[in-house]
Formats: C-alpha cells, sequence, structure tokens
C-alpha cells in the first residue's frame, strides 16, 4: 500500500454579469487558485484554462485520453 498522499489542485471559478448594465451583456470571471490564493480575472474563458494550466498539465491530460 503506497503511503504517498494524491497531488490536488483545487480552483474556484467565479461567473458574472453587471444585469443592472443592458449594456454589459457578457459575462466576465475569475478563476482563483485554492492553494496558493492566486487569482487571474478573465473575459474570455480561455484565459480562464490558461492560468489553470499553470498548475495542472492539461496538454498531458489530453494526450492520455
Amino acid at each position: 500500500m503506497s503511503l504517498v498522499s494524491p497531488q490536488v489542485e483545487s480552483f474556484v471559478l467565479r461567473f458574472v454579469r453587471d444585469v443592472s448594465d443592458p449594456d454589459a451583456s457578457a459575462w466576465r470571471g475569475v478563476v482563483v487558485h485554492v492553494q496558493s490564493n492566486t487569482a487571474s480575472n478573465f473575459t474570455d474563458f480561455a484565459d480562464a484554462v490558461a492560468f489553470i494550466a499553470r498548475y495542472v498539465p492539461i496538454e498531458k491530460m489530453k494526450d492520455e485520453r
């Protein structure tokens, strides 16, 4: 039995849209890496994925499918 703990990376994604402004129909967001408490704002989801890729090898995961 292995005594090595799994590596865990946790993220919080928050999506926001200002409904009081009829011209602000676009969504924006923030992604937070829980372990380091670092955050990144985004308006394009690709930017959120790029932030997550700093902590999780997303490209490697694609190759394993």
